[in-house]
């Protein structure tokens, strides 16, 4: 399975990493990907492929954690919409060029169709969103 990681620096930068097994991120040289931002700790996080096709990510005790869709973390899984801060750097999984059988397996979240409702003094509004 082909599984990139897409790396947003602070100034919109963006860079695809290649996840075939695992890697470790950090500030430290020796990490599979080096991120030389000051809140970053010397190995921060861990990514790996499980035997299932998931995307774990395991916080390596950093100084300023791990956070999924802005929830800290110890040790998940990431899915294909899901957003994941080191520091001030985003990362989250292409799935652009995965198959279905490859984005079910990592956990797509696809959007269906929600009814909302927004109820404030003076003002009701109800909406349908379809599927994009």
């Amino acid at each position: 399975m082909a599984v990139y990681l897409i790396f947003t620096l602070p100034d919109g930068e963006e860079t695809k990493v290649h996840l075939s097994s695992s890697l470790i991120v950090g500030r430290a040289e020796t990490c599979d990907v080096v991120l030389r931002e000051s809140g970053v700790s010397s190995n921060h996080c861990s990514f790996v492929i499980d035997k299932d096709g998931k995307v774990q990510v395991q916080d390596l005790k950093s100084s300023n954690g791990t956070f999924k869709n802005g929830n800290p973390i110890k040790k998940t899984f990431l899915q294909v919409n899901d957003i994941l801060k080191i520091y001030k750097v985003k990362v989250s999984i292409d799935g652009r060029k995965l198959n279905q059988e490859e984005r079910d397996s990592i956990g797509f979240t696809k959007i269906v169709d929600v009814d909302m409702e927004l109820t404030l003094p003076g003002l009701s509004v109800t909406k349908t969103k379809k599927p994009t």
